[in-house]
């Protein structure tokens, strides 16, 4: 089966381990990248990978672990 490219609220929230009403809340907020047709929200799995990887902390080098 193909993978959908554009994920509804449900399957992003599932994905991202997140509340429904928070992902809304965060697109809402602009916080998160996102699309609307009509009514429908949905996000962009390629996006929303690459936005993962912009929010993630770098590792850091020698000293403590």
């Amino acid at each position: 089966m193909i993978e959908p490219r554009l994920w509804d609220t449900r399957q992003a929230a599932e994905f991202l381990h997140l509340n429904r009403f928070t992902l809304y809340r965060m697109a809402g907020r602009r916080k998160i990248p996102h699309l609307r047709i009509g009514r429908k929200l949905l996000f962009d799995k390629s996006r929303i990978e690459k936005w993962i990887e912009g929010r993630a902390v770098p590792e850091r080098h020698g000293g403590r672990p």
